[in-house]
């Protein structure tokens, strides 16, 4: 197995009560239900996340904190996971596993 890197895309990153979006300044748009994120992971310069049957993905932040991203998204993520019912999360990476 190898990893494939694409060329860094200008992008602005979006997260509400369902999703992480980020839309890419060439009109395309990636899009991820909270629920189907297999793991988020941070680096010192990115946060890496990772959906089912997709890509990994290294999201930098320029103006923004990726600890604060993180943060953020491991609350959006806890609380859509109690919504459907999937029970407590108590690990983010490697994996996002459940109680």
């Amino acid at each position: 197995m190898a990893e494939r890197f694409e060329p860094a895309r200008e992008a602005t990153v979006m997260l509400d009560a369902t999703r992480l979006i980020v839309r890419i300044v060439d009109g395309r748009q990636l899009t991820w239900p909270l629920e189907e994120i297999t793991a988020v992971q941070p680096s010192s310069a990115s946060l890496q996340v990772l959906g089912a049957g997709q890509p990994l993905v290294s999201i930098r932040f320029v103006e923004d904190s990726v600890r604060r991203w993180e943060a953020l998204l491991h609350h959006f993520i806890r609380q859509r996971c109690r919504e459907i019912g999937r029970g407590e999360i108590i690990e983010f990476n490697p994996r996002i596993r459940y109680a």
